[in-house]
């Protein structure tokens, strides 16, 4: 099991896109390339991690992960400087997000997905067998307000675990506490993932 990426994500209203300066944020005391500059939109990376800034959506994405204490000091760092710009009063919910990749499914995606579904049934249903299944589980695993983790086999290569762990935020303190939860969150997608991948080495076989 491979983790590709992870990221939070603040949505609210009335983000001041143009009044945020890039040379604001730094990752891991590394700058970032402004790539994109809007009135609505700012978009700007360094090769570990990418800011992307609407007026109702701020998001910053590991993209190289590897020491996952360390990077998520880094992201929380960024996620505060923009909370410096907006106030946390704008900011209605918090979505911590992970995709990881079930390394070696390439072969076996139809079996690991047999495993959650009735195929014959689909099959039936369809008059011919699927050629991929995309699979969404909702839940809760913690505090958040609801939990989603979407199996995707259609794409080429590995089966891939999309991971969304939403916070509803109604007082400003809640945002605190949501970022607070951020490791929780991404500990819940290893063991899920981890879960998933002991099942796939059982069908894979």
């Amino acid at each position: 099991m491979s983790l590709i990426n992870f990221s939070v994500v603040l949505v609210g209203e009335n983000f001041p896109v143009q009044t945020i300066k890039t040379t604001d944020f730094t990752y891991r005391h590394r700058p970032l390339k402004e790539t994109l500059r809007l009135p609505v939109a700012l978009q700007a990376e360094n090769p570990l991690v990418s800011l992307q800034v609407l007026t109702d959506r701020f998001e910053v994405r590991v993209k190289a992960p590897d020491d996952l204490d360390v990077q998520c000091e880094g992201l929380l760092s960024m996620v505060s400087t923009f909370l410096e710009y907006v106030g946390r009063r704008t900011v209605t919910a918090v979505g911590h997000n992970a995709q990881w990749s079930i390394t070696g499914t390439t072969e076996s995606k139809s079996a690991l997905v047999a495993r959650f579904t009735n195929s014959a049934d689909i099959a039936s249903v369809l008059g011919t067998t699927p050629q991929s299944v995309d699979l969404s589980f909702n839940f809760r695993r913690g505090s958040e307000t609801q939990a989603r983790l979407a199996l995707t086999t259609g794409a080429e290569g590995d089966a891939l675990l999309d991971f969304n762990f939403h916070f509803d935020i109604s007082t400003h303190t809640e945002i605190d506490s949501a970022m607070s939860h951020f490791r929780d969150s991404l500990g819940f997608a290893q063991s899920i993932g981890e879960a998933m991948d002991n099942i796939n080495a059982t069908v894979s076989k």
